[in-house]
């Protein structure tokens, strides 16, 4: 069981994650915002997935 971001706002799911007091919950991100990209350097997004523009 985990949860997958798909839009520019993934980073709620580690949010969603934290507020459930989740967090062993596997995340996966479609996205390279910012916050996407703190959460992964903390371990939270445990991948991402971009598109080449």
């Amino acid at each position: 069981m985990g949860l997958i971001g798909v839009f520019s706002v993934s980073y709620r799911c580690a949010m969603a994650a934290d507020a459930a007091e989740l967090p062993g919950l596997p995340i996966v991100a479609f996205d390279f915002d910012p916050q996407t990209v703190d959460y992964m350097r903390q371990g939270r997004i445990k991948a991402t997935h971009v598109q080449r523009q």
